[in-house]
């Protein structure tokens, strides 16, 4: 499994079984889910363990550490049948499954270190497709057909919102700068 194109960040690749082919190859979704435990080692392991029938693409631990479990070419078995913006969907076939590790009510309930580490990962992920819209960033509990396991009591979905999109900006504005700066200057007597 390598990691994504054009990745500057740290992921620890920990290959599991628990995924299959994608029919598609149109990712236009990121599903934010919650282990429900502070132990990335436990979670980890169940999700690497063929009798959970459940993995995703992408475990953010407490520490900020990112791993990935399923390449994102792959189907990850994360969210099954869910509505997305009222359409039924199923998300495992179209979406990127994301796990931040936390039960949401330890002190602090996420890590800055998770929130700085997902704001990356979801903004790599959105600059790598291209075909993902902020909005279809969404928590599992958001989407899912009567469950769901997004990040669970303090977690603050509108936090990771804002940091992408100010890291989204900040991007554009450097590649702006950089085309003006290329662009030659004119010559004399012309």
């Amino acid at each position: 499994m390598s990691q994504p194109d054009g990745n500057s960040l740290s992921i620890i690749p920990m290959a599991s079984p628990n995924f299959d082919c994608r029919r598609y190859r149109g990712v236009v979704a990121l599903v934010l889910h919650g282990t429900g435990s502070n132990d990335g080692l436990e979670e980890l392991t169940r999700l690497r363990n063929p009798a959970s029938r459940a993995s995703v693409h992408y475990l953010v631990d407490r520490d900020g550490q990112l791993y990935q479990l399923v390449a994102d070419k792959d189907r990850a078995w994360h969210a099954g049948p869910c509505r997305l913006h009222g359409k039924l969907i199923d998300l495992d076939e179209h979406s990127i499954g994301i796990a931040i590790v936390g039960d949401g009510h330890e002190d602090p309930p996420y890590t800055l270190a998770q929130y700085d580490s997902l704001g990356d990962l979801v903004r790599m992920l959105v600059d790598k497709y291209g075909t993902i819209p902020l909005r279809n960033v969404v928590r599992h509990q958001d989407v899912a057909v009567g469950r769901g396991d997004g990040p669970r009591g303090k977690f603050d979905f509108d936090f990771v919102l804002h940091e992408v999109l100010e890291r989204l900006e900040v991007e554009a504005m450097a590649l702006d700068d950089t085309s003006a700066s290329e662009q030659a200057p004119p010559r004399a007597g012309m």
